[in-house]
């Protein structure tokens, strides 16, 4: 190949490189057996405390997930990972039939006209969430729990930045942990966009007074 291309070596081929730059010896380890590497691997592991046996106060949605047995072995079907679909080239026909069931099973217990399940993750459906209420109310006052958590604010407020909105922060109760419903109502006017309320909410604790707030709000 060098010498297709007219060189010398392989010293000529990055000769654009700085010398100072090049990296001369990259200090790695003789070669090992995949059984070697795993077993190297298992040993670093062992330092660790797996989180599931240990008493977490992290918060924040950080805890042991679960998943069940079935998931891995409906994953993998042949329709799940097959590349044919006639719609789109990024998504197999089984993760689209999966998609449709989804949404259509959201939509009967929920009792909405549709639901969607292609969006990222929390943070980005709570900016998409108030976006939307946005356009539909065309008020530009936004109530947010102050627990929330940092990443969502922070995601929110991006997808909000431009659009003249406020973002108003309701307290929470010292206490319980739970949504301050006092200053709820001392925050909430006629030019309130939207209220968003998550549950569980930041600190691991269920809202009881959902109805109570959702009659607040729509009252």
């Amino acid at each position: 190949m060098l010498k297709e291309i007219g060189l010398k070596d392989i010293d000529e081929l990055f000769s654009d490189i700085p010398e100072e730059i090049r990296i001369k010896d990259l200090n790695l380890p003789e070669g090992s057996t995949e059984e070697e590497v795993v077993k190297k691997l298992r040993e670093i592991s062992k330092k660790n405390k797996p989180f599931p046996d240990l008493l977490s106060f992290l918060g924040g949605g950080i805890k042991p997930h679960y998943v069940p047995s079935a998931v891995k072995h409906i994953l993998m079907r042949s329709e799940f990972y097959t590349s044919y679909t006639p719609y789109q080239p990024e998504a197999s026909q089984g993760i689209l039939q999966a998609m449709f069931e989804y949404q259509s099973i959201i939509s009967e217990l929920t009792g909405m006209d549709i639901a969607n399940c292609s969006l990222y993750d929390m943070s980005t459906s709570l900016g998409e969430a108030v976006r939307m209420c946005m356009r539909i109310n065309r008020k530009k006052r936004i109530l947010i729990p102050r627990n929330i958590s940092w990443e969502r604010k922070s995601v929110l407020k991006n997808y909000i930045a431009g659009l003249d909105a406020e973002t108003v922060e309701v307290d929470y109760d010292r206490e319980s942990g739970r949504m301050d419903i006092s200053d709820l109502e001392r925050k909430i006017d006629n030019e309130t966009c939207c209220l968003y309320v998550e549950n569980p909410n930041y600190f691991g604790i269920f809202e009881e007074d959902v109805e109570e707030i959702s009659e607040i709000v729509h009252g």
